[in-house]
């Protein structure tokens, strides 16, 4: 990897940056595949600021990316961003998004433009208005066209009551898309997704060819493979995505999807969508009731006979604790839902615990509990991690940590155990690390156990 940085000031209201860099890239995989790439990257960034306040700003972002090998693309990007701050608490947004991408099978170009109007009154209300436009062009043999247009309000409100303080937030906004195109099947390139446990990630198309489902990391080079680094799960005329613990994809992490999928031709529809929060916070926040009501209807649609869209109303309901050095909730969440309608229950647990600057502890353990009503399954996900530090001097600690996962349901069935102890000292500039590592999986009819040492030495000049 090579990389090269540039940045330029021409004057007090002005800074911009331009990045270089060049990747050769080669991944192996457990002798199952093979993937090499040349990556080209520029990057130029800017800001311009029209008064000494900097209450009106300009934000350009541009980078063209160039990749050639297992698999080739070449992507444009260009955003631009307009920040006003008027009189009488408002502030006016606007952006504009330009997204380009060409490889082998498709010319995917995208334009997308945001406008939004925010008002605060006091401490208590704000408010804002937004509206918003995509156009999206595909291009594989035929022409496939999408338009998108969002509209809506964005309510806050917060109220000091006896003893604590009330919160309101209520969000309204109109969703109109048209799609024109021949029926058959079309390419999704790199469809963005954050696989977390316990949490349910849909593929945004149904009518997925499941054998063509190719999960990457961001760069395109690292793919992750089905039934080792991932799940996939029918739910009705959709896919679900699982990442498996142990395998690469990290929880939480971010993984890109390309896929291709069964296009019922032209169509359009109109969407509503409402969602209300409420929350009481008491007693210096010592205790927290919260209640979220979320509803998405379709009134119009034309020409969706094959279409599924997710009519879906969800309330959420909750109890939290915060002690200060310890937080403890549960909540309650009924998903009504034509595609994957659940019910779960969450308990959680989160403790920092520091004695006199010498003892260290963190603890964190969290359940959920779902009743997948339409397959009439149960699934449980838990997992528990803690880290205790102990510092014998200014210069030396020896640390523990580990973590438990369990998972119970229909093919998802896990036990993953990780542990790690470290003495870690530091004299003048060398650090001396020594540890010992234990990892046990056990995921459905395999077993892997991991038992390792290492010692670490580092001189810093």
């Amino acid at each position: 990897l090579i990389e090269a940085r540039a940045s330029k000031s021409f004057g007090s209201r002005d800074r911009s940056e331009l990045l270089y860099s060049h990747h050769d890239y080669l991944y192996r995989y457990a002798e199952l595949h093979e993937t090499a790439h040349l990556i080209n990257r520029v990057a130029l960034n800017n800001s311009i600021f029209f008064d000494p306040a900097r209450k009106y700003n300009l934000n350009s972002r541009f980078s063209w990316y160039d990749q050639q090998g297992s698999y080739s693309f070449r992507r444009v990007e260009l955003l631009e961003g307009l920040t006003m701050h008027l009189p009488y608490h408002l502030r006016l947004m606007g952006n504009f998004n330009l997204y380009n991408l060409k490889d082998q099978v498709q010319t995917w170009d995208q334009k997308r433009s945001r406008i939004s109007l925010q008002h605060k009154l006091f401490q208590s209300l704000t408010s804002k208005l937004y509206l918003e436009y995509t156009r999206i062009k595909l291009e594989t043999g035929h022409l496939h066209e999408e338009t998108d247009i969002r509209g809506g309000v964005d309510l806050k409100y917060t109220k000091k009551i006896p003893s604590g303080y009330l919160n309101l937030t209520y969000r309204y906004y109109r969703h109109s898309h048209s799609t024109n195109g021949a029926s058959g099947m079309l390419q999704v390139v790199r469809e963005e997704h954050s696989l977390r446990d316990g949490e349910i990630s849909l593929l945004n198309k149904p009518y997925v060819e499941e054998q063509t489902v190719r999960l990457t990391d961001a760069s395109g080079s690292l793919i992750y493979q089905l039934n080792f680094d991932y799940l996939l799960i029918e739910r009705g005329s959709y896919l679900e995505i699982q990442r498996i613990p142990g395998g690469l994809i990290p929880d939480g992490g971010m993984v890109y999807v390309d896929y291709t999928y069964q296009q019922p031709g032209s169509y359009s529809y109109a969407a509503n969508n409402n969602y209300f929060n409420a929350s009481i916070l008491l007693f210096k926040r010592l205790i927290e009731l919260y209640y979220t009501y979320s509803v998405q209807e379709y009134p119009k649609v034309d020409q969706g006979d094959l279409l599924t869209l997710n009519t879906y109303h969800q309330h959420i309901y909750g109890i939290r604790l915060d002690v200060g050095f310890a937080r403890a909730g549960i909540e309650g969440d009924q998903y009504n839902s034509n595609i994957i309608p659940y019910r779960m229950v969450r308990y959680y647990l989160d403790v920092n615990w520091n004695l006199k600057s010498a003892w260290l502890l963190t603890l964190n353990g969290n359940i959920r509990d779902y009743r997948m009503i339409a397959d009439e399954v149960d699934q449980l996900y838990a997992n528990v991690s803690g880290k205790l530090v102990y510092r014998i001097g200014p210069r030396m600690k020896v640390s523990l940590e580990g973590g438990y996962l369990n998972q119970r349901g229909a093919n998802i069935d896990l036990d993953l155990l990780t542990s790690r102890a470290e003495f870690r000292s530091t004299f003048n500039k060398l650090q001396l690390r020594v540890g010992l590592e234990l990892y046990r999986r056990l995921y459905q009819n395999s077993d892997f156990a991991f038992n390792g040492a290492y010692i670490q030495l580092t001189r810093r000049f």
